[in-house]
């Protein structure tokens, strides 16, 4: 996620991430503020504990991203979550 910057495109995040997104927002349909901000798409990838969302104007291009690693629960956790 640290190496999407603005600007790159559709088919550049797409390699770094690995394949296609897994969900698709097209805030030109939608309507509303992120419409009127210039972004077309918000696109969502998740694997493994980690989530991605990338929004892309309507040419395709990065215009911001955010996401990151869910922590993981400790073994204590996944313990008491068993004798549930």
């Amino acid at each position: 996620m640290r190496r999407i910057r603005p600007g790159m495109t559709l088919a550049e995040v797409e390699a770094l991430l690995g394949g296609p997104a897994t969900k698709t927002i097209d805030w030109q349909a939608e309507g509303g503020p992120l419409a009127e901000m210039g972004i077309r798409l918000q696109r969502h990838w998740q694997a493994a504990g980690a989530a991605v969302d990338v929004q892309f104007t309507a040419d395709r291009h990065v215009a911001a991203a955010a996401g990151g690693r869910r922590s993981w629960p400790g073994p204590l956790t996944r313990l008491y979550s068993w004798l549930d």
